[in-house]
């Protein structure tokens, strides 16, 4: 597949995505404010904190086991 060809591939699916683009950050932010509320700026954070404090203490743990 030569590069002309990925490229016009990749345009037409970006022409047919029936997912609107958005403008930039503060677009994106702003419609998702607006269309789903406060919480979805923070949707993922409470399972990512949890992940991340059980991965910590996992790595404390063995670290400080091994010294």
């Amino acid at each position: 597949m030569s590069k002309f060809m990925f490229f016009e591939l990749a345009s037409n699916l970006a022409k047919n995505n029936p997912i609107p683009a958005y403008k930039g950050i503060y677009d994106a932010i702003a419609s998702m404010y607006k269309n789903e509320g406060f919480g979805s700026l923070y949707r993922g954070v409470i399972i990512n904190a949890v992940a991340g404090s059980i991965a910590n203490s996992i790595f404390f743990y063995v670290y400080n086991d091994g010294k």
